[in-house]
């Protein structure tokens, strides 16, 4: 089984119970499909994917580097990152560090295609 974490985000605080509470059981109910471990659930509440002060967001990006998740699992990709170019700066910190970014929703991959895509 690998350990995994997830990372969930909502946009605004009047959304945030029914986002939050979504995305978590998705991600919960994939990881037990994929027969992974989630060892943590990293939270940001009612913060824009734009900002890089996401406390929680930053706290997932530090803790990568303790080697104690082979994974980050979110909904969807825009909880991760609004565009490609921060998308790609922080897929790379997490993959000097041994950590891959999956979707429940969307694939990811480093295909020509995805990459235009996304």
């Amino acid at each position: 089984m690998i350990n995994v974490v997830a990372y969930v985000r909502s946009n605004s605080d009047n959304q945030w119970d029914k986002s939050i509470d979504t995305q978590v059981r998705a991600i919960k109910e994939y990881a037990e499909k994929e027969n992974l471990n989630i060892i943590e659930i990293y939270i940001d509440r009612a913060i824009s994917a734009m900002d890089d002060n996401r406390t929680d967001f930053q706290r997932m990006i530090e803790n990568s580097k303790l080697k104690t998740f082979e994974q980050v699992i979110v909904h969807k990709l825009d909880r991760f990152s609004r565009n490609r170019y921060d998308f790609d700066q922080y897929e790379q910190t997490l993959k000097k560090n041994g950590v891959d970014v999956r979707s429940v929703l969307e694939s990811l991959d480093d295909s020509p295609e995805s990459i235009i895509i996304t």
